[in-house]
């Protein structure tokens, strides 16, 4: 063969093999651009664009009548562009000058950050106006400065109603692993306590965003789309900032709480508890300092002493007990008991509080005095199990279905409790205790306010809450709550008079153990209790109670007031009990003029009231004038 033939042959197979290499490439381009075009187009517009979160403001917190509680304020973030990482000389030098850091403070901030180069790099957040105003004069010479404004939580009552209200802080890593499907950003924050944290779901809003063209380092060069976030819901509560201030107010610089309801529906008007704290120190990043304080705090004014405070309940208890010995048929009209200073139980002689005894006392003075001897004779009658049935009806020993929860129990102890527990058998002595509030017995200031609420609106059980309704960020309500009655207690109407009417004594008669907080124009009924408390060895520290519902006819509110280190409840918390149940019931001008006028119109009126006539007809005490309860 010649060589021309084997030449052809040679050029042959190089061209077939070059076309078949440029089909498989034509069909490689066709596969890229035509069967997966859209897949890479979208791939290279993610490679190039990016999202940016933008935060949500939260949803407002206010009162029944609309008063904001909590609110979102701006807050001035103060950074540096990542671009400018590289030549930072100058704008170092600006920021070290402008926000009062030292050049290796600022270094240190820009080495540790491990953010996109997208995003500016945060040095300083929430700046004052002065320093915003001479940042924004300094971006003229140094254009790499950024100021972004994103939305923090305003306390605007400080410290008034904290524990309530609640705070927010940073979502940490856990949180944000359980919740980022739920729409939760790393940068978010969420509450932590109180409303803050039971209304989470209605408070939180929607985050928005932008999209953003990055070059091929990742460095912002256009805003190309923004979504606005969509603020969240505003909680309105059932409290009355008028009644809260009057709380606030009469138990400032004192440890315990305060509670003021309504006993017709469970609203929660008025709850304090102290030691207090403003909640804004836990948004200010330069208070991180005042928040180990509270705590590392021995007073835990973190703890709402409302909801979550256990305390014995001293005397005020001896409703309960009186309930149980009228509805059991051990007591009646006529029941009555001499006092003579004491009651000895076993081998132990129980002492009254007022040490030469009461004399005669019947049902009514029983708790007008509040007699311990009494309650001693009827607490061995009816025995702890029969008074533990009835403080469980009254809805001690477990919660009270409060609507944003975090309380608790309490104890309502009984004689299998004592031997699982403290593995003793139950001794006379105990009930004794028991029958007057003191011993194992623990209650919330919550409880007492569900348990005297019941006596107050004629046996009816009530789940206390705080959000009234909920509404959307345009306007319209989304929830709206109503009063939750949990059930009845079960006792007769003639039982709650008996104790109404002791109640009313305690305070209007002269002699009453909560004397110290009758008003002049409203009836108010109420108990006094004082618990003592063992702490440290043998220090002994009392707890003063004072609880009352008012007016005497058609109830509008039950107040609780519960104050530790103090000598009594009569003595001590039923004054503080006046000064809120005034700022609830303010007197009709006549009497404040009658007060400022003539000294004989106030002759004239006090021998023409109700309580000169009480005092008539109880002469016999007008001489036993010691406020202790």
């Amino acid at each position: 063969m010649s060589t021309d033939w084997f030449l052809d042959r040679r050029l042959l197979f190089v061209q077939i093999v070059l076309f078949l290499a440029f089909s498989a490439l034509g069909g490689i381009f066709a596969y890229v651009q035509i069967i997966k075009g859209e897949n890479y187009i979208q791939k290279s517009q993610e490679n190039r664009i990016r999202r940016v979160w933008i935060a949500a403001p939260r949803g407002k917190i206010l009162d029944r009548n609309g008063t904001v509680m909590v609110d979102n304020r701006p807050s001035f973030d103060i950074g540096l562009e990542y671009e400018a990482l590289k030549e930072r000389t100058t704008a170092v030098g600006f920021l070290s000058r402008l926000l009062q850091l030292t050049p290796s403070e600022i270094d240190q901030i820009l080495t540790q950050y491990r953010g996109p180069a997208y995003l500016s790099i945060p040095v300083k957040k929430d700046v004052d106006m002065t320093t915003l105003t001479r940042v924004e004069e300094a971006r003229l010479e140094a254009p790499s400065i950024t100021v972004e404004v994103n939305p923090v939580r305003k306390y605007i009552l400080g410290e008034r109603a904290c524990t309530v209200l609640g705070y927010v802080r940073a979502i940490d890593k856990d949180e944000y692993q359980t919740l980022k499907d739920r729409g939760y950003h790393w940068l978010d924050v969420i509450g932590k306590s109180g409303i803050e944290n039971a209304c989470e779901v209605y408070l939180k809003g929607v985050s928005g965003g932008m999209q953003i063209e990055v070059d091929h380092r990742g460095h912002r060069e256009q805003i190309l789309n923004i979504k606005k976030p969509i603020p969240g819901r505003s909680v309105y509560l059932t409290l009355d900032m008028k009644i809260q201030e009057a709380l606030e107010e009469t138990l400032n610089g004192k440890i315990g709480s305060g509670l003021v309801m309504n006993p017709q529906t469970g609203e929660i008007l008025g709850v304090v508890s102290k030691p207090s704290y403003d909640l804004n120190v836990f948004i200010k990043p330069d208070l991180r300092s005042e928040i180990t304080k509270l705590l590392k705090d021995p007073l835990r004014p973190l703890v709402n002493r409302a909801f979550q405070g256990i305390y014995g309940p001293g005397s005020v208890f001896k409703l309960v007990v009186m309930a149980a010995g009228l509805d059991t048929g051990l007591l009646n009209k006529d029941t009555s008991v001499e006092c003579l200073g004491g009651y000895q139980v076993g081998g132990i002689f129980f002492r009254c509080w007022k040490e030469e005894g009461h004399g005669h006392v019947n049902l009514k003075k029983a708790i007008q005095r509040s007699c311990n001897v009494f309650f001693y004779q009827l607490g061995q009658r009816l025995g702890p199990d029969r008074i533990a049935e009835y403080a469980r009806r009254f809805g001690l020993g477990q919660p009270t279905g409060l609507d944003i929860g975090n309380e608790s129990e309490g104890l309502v102890p009984t004689r299998k409790w004592k031997k699982e527990k403290l593995r003793e058998s139950w001794y006379g002595g105990d009930t004794a205790n028991f029958s007057i509030g003191q011993g194992f017995i623990t209650v919330t200031p919550l409880q007492m306010a569900k348990m005297v609420s019941a006596i107050a609106n004629g046996g009816k059980l009530l789940s206390p809450f705080l959000v009234k309704k909920v509404v959307l960020p345009e306007g319209r309500t989304l929830i709206e709550v109503e009063s939750k009655s949990v059930g009845s207690l079960g006792i007769p109407e003639r039982v709650l008079k008996e104790i109404r009417q002791g109640m009313w004594a305690a305070v209007n008669e002269l002699g009453g153990t909560g004397y110290s907080a009758r008003l002049e124009h409203v009836e108010v009924c109420g108990k006094t209790g004082t618990v003592e408390v063992k702490k440290r060895g043998d220090e002994v520290v009392k707890q003063g109670w004072f609880v009352a519902y008012a007016p005497a006819v058609n109830p509008k509110i039950v107040l609780v007031l519960l104050v530790e280190g103090v000598y009594s409840g009569g003595r001590d918390v039923a004054p503080l009990a006046k000064k809120v149940l005034e700022a609830c019931f303010p007197p009709p001008s006549h009497l404040l003029k009658v007060n400022q006028g003539d000294p004989r119109q106030n002759i004239i009126r006090i021998i023409t009231s109700p309580y000169y006539k009480a005092k008539l007809e109880n002469d016999d005490s007008s001489s036993q004038r010691q406020v202790v309860g």
